[in-house]
């Protein structure tokens, strides 16, 4: 088994908890898009961590089908 080590920044729960409140959905695509972009044209790998909490209401959802479509 191997764990791959998260970056903290790219967790909606990094957002949110500056916050106070859930993040905007348009805001986490971006950071993630942006994130997933720089990885893949640097060859890295791109790990990200989703909470069911925040992810799981509809319009972040919506956003993650999104990123994952491209």
């Amino acid at each position: 088994m191997v764990e791959l080590a998260i970056d903290w920044t790219l967790t909606e729960n990094s957002v949110s908890r500056a916050r106070g409140t859930m993040p905007l959905p348009e805001h986490l695509f971006q950071l993630y898009r942006e994130e997933f972009d720089g990885a893949y044209q640097e060859g890295t790998q791109f790990v990200l961590t989703l909470h069911p909490q925040v992810i799981g209401h509809r319009a972040p959802m919506h956003h993650l089908d999104q990123l994952v479509a491209i």
